[in-house]
């Protein structure tokens, strides 16, 4: 497969260094010739000099027969050049774009970049798993209910030891079902409206990727009911 590689900064080498050794061809594209120099020194000689993102840059890199074109800059206008020239005109069968401002993402998926990579929502997200991942947890997929959904559990945060968490309060969307709930001291209840939780206790739901969504945001913003 060959693949071209739009920028030669940090995040194109790490992916072009990974499509090597997966012993991938690739040609990288920068606009700095010492970052050429360093694309060489890093991965061989892969790198491709552009005076500006356009057709004969493209060319160069050997668009012609590329499989897939990974734009990676800093710069939005750039990505979204390279992909939409990619498209249009050398029928590249498969376009990724990195998109460093969130409010240019629609606008990526509008002109059918096949896969967008917003930075501001993989940081959030990463840190954001990063805080709740011992309390959101999914514990198994679960077959034949018609769609994908999981068995997870949510287990409350310390930041509720000194107040209620009503058990109806948490964000479960329609089609997910709390199906019990193990108190901190080992018993079991069975879900009702008029439960409420405490720090420690974990409650085990039925529910799809939206809702472990749904419940790592809320678990994320903390105590909004004291």
């Amino acid at each position: 497969m060959h693949t071209i590689v739009v920028g030669g900064e940090k995040i194109g080498v790490s992916i072009g260094e990974w499509l090597v050794s997966e012993g991938h061809e690739i040609a990288v594209i920068d606009f700095d010739k010492d970052a050429c120099v360093n694309i060489d020194e890093a991965l061989g000689s892969v790198s491709v000099f552009g005076v500006r993102m356009n057709v004969n840059a493209l060319q160069k890199a050997g668009a012609e027969r590329a499989d897939v074109v990974i734009a990676t800059t800093t710069r939005d206008d750039v990505n979204l050049a390279a992909c939409q020239i990619a498209k249009q005109m050398y029928q590249v069968p498969r376009t990724i774009s990195i998109v460093n401002d969130q409010d240019n993402a629609d606008l990526f998926d509008s002109l059918g970049i096949d896969l967008i990579v917003n930075l501001t929502n993989l940081l959030t997200s990463q840190i954001q798993e990063g805080i709740t991942s011992n309390l959101v947890t999914q514990l198994m997929p679960i077959s034949g209910t018609g769609n994908e959904k999981s068995l997870l559990t949510l287990r409350v945060p310390r930041e509720y030891s000194n107040s209620a968490l009503p058990l109806k309060s948490l964000p479960i969307s329609e089609g997910a079902a709390v199906t019990l709930v193990i108190r901190r001291d080992g018993t079991v209840s069975f879900p009702d409206e008029t439960i409420m939780l405490q720090a420690g206790d974990e409650v085990l739901l039925i529910g799809s990727d939206v809702v472990e969504r749904e419940l790592r945001d809320f678990v994320a913003r903390g105590p909004t009911i004291i």
